[in-house]
């Protein structure tokens, strides 16, 4: 059995070539995975992360297996700088076929950010939303946002995001993934 993404989804002959995508949290886990993947099949990538090694090393394999890619370093805690990545994606391309917000954390400290909130919310969810309403014009074909079955048993409290979180890690990061999946679209 194959370990490659495409195959275990049954997607191995779609051919992907001319596509634009961006992946956010591409220099790792789940968003490296994809990443690689829709290289293979053809897509043109935008790697993103906070780490510009990491993204480095995404950006060789990807070229590496002929892929058209690039890397853009945007840190999630910062709304400028999620608003600065997609001036990046419109400035490089002409539309995206594929926005994939995978960026996300689990974080133990739920430090505030500039918005006011938990930061495990504002990386999760927020940067996500705000990356899409910054793109959503630009982009031409789907939007997919990580979720996880983390989600299930917590409680949606908006009211509750503002200020330090007395939410544990992964209360916190189970309200996160709550609100993206309950901001999904048909």
């Amino acid at each position: 059995m194959s370990s490659r993404p495409e195959q275990l989804a049954g997607v191995e002959g779609v051919d992907c070539t001319g596509k634009q995508v961006v992946i956010t949290g591409s220099t790792s886990g789940i968003g490296r995975a994809a990443a690689l993947a829709l290289g293979r099949l053809g897509a043109d990538v935008i790697v993103h992360g906070r780490d510009a090694a990491a993204g480095g090393e995404v950006v060789d394999r990807l070229t590496e297996i002929g892929a058209t890619a690039t890397f853009v370093q945007a840190d999630f805690t910062s709304t400028e700088a999620v608003r600065r990545l997609a001036r990046r994606v419109r400035e490089e391309t002409d539309g995206l076929d594929l926005l994939i917000n995978n960026a996300g954390g689990f974080f133990r400290d739920e430090t505030v950010t500039d918005l006011g909130v938990g930061i495990t919310f504002h990386v999760n969810h927020l940067s996500p939303y705000l990356l899409t309403a910054e793109l959503l014009d630009h982009v031409e074909g789907r939007i997919v946002t990580t979720a996880s079955a983390a989600h299930q048993g917590a409680v949606l409290d908006i009211d509750g995001v503002r200020g330090p979180s007395p939410k544990t890690g992964m209360e916190a990061y189970s309200h996160s993934k709550l609100a993206n999946s309950s901001s999904r679209r048909s």
